[in-house]
């Protein structure tokens, strides 16, 4: 979020006749869009990395869910072999 200059003066910086007010401001705007831009580009990598680990997830949930759908029939026959195993 951009601050708003002190209104100490009462006037915008921007609407000075000083030539070292306007550059000074001219800087200040500049620094303020780069750490923006910045900020933006960390918040896109982030997005990136969040919407990777929810396909991760929705594969897992899909796994589970494929699990959850087999015949209780089918898993109680498998715990039987796995017994008979031993």
């Amino acid at each position: 979020m951009v601050d708003a200059p002190s209104s100490d003066s009462g006037s915008d910086p921007v609407d000075s006749s000083d030539p070292q007010t306007l550059r000074a401001e001219i800087l200040r705007l500049r620094d303020t869009a780069l750490g923006e831009g910045a900020r933006a580009d960390v918040l896109a990598d982030r997005v990136a990395e969040l919407e990777t680990e929810l396909h991760a997830l929705g594969a897992h949930a899909e796994a589970l869910q494929a699990r959850l759908n087999r015949s209780p029939l089918e898993m109680l026959a498998r715990v039987v072999r796995r017994l008979r195993r031993r």
